[in-house]
């Protein structure tokens, strides 16, 4: 399990590669704070970082606009 600071490493590296062209721009601050305070009240968020349906680190999945919440009850981000 990588540490909190190579989770926040590897989602700036996301962010920056997006930035620079490397697919669809990030989405806002204000949407990603949204996915990520949905993604906390979840009772499949594991270990605060990890989602317990799709096995990613919520930070990196909340940066990208082509993605919703993999919840089976429904989209979560919606």
């Amino acid at each position: 399990m990588p540490s909190p600071s190579e989770i926040d490493r590897i989602v700036a590296e996301i962010a920056a590669s997006r930035e620079a062209g490397g697919g669809l721009p990030p989405v806002d601050g204000t949407v990603r704070a949204r996915r990520l305070a949905a993604c906390a009240t979840c009772e499949s968020l594991a270990m605060e970082v990890l989602c317990a349906h799709c096995g990613c680190f919520v930070t990196a999945r909340a940066l990208d606009p082509s993605r919703k919440c993999p919840h089976p009850a429904g989209n979560r981000w919606a």
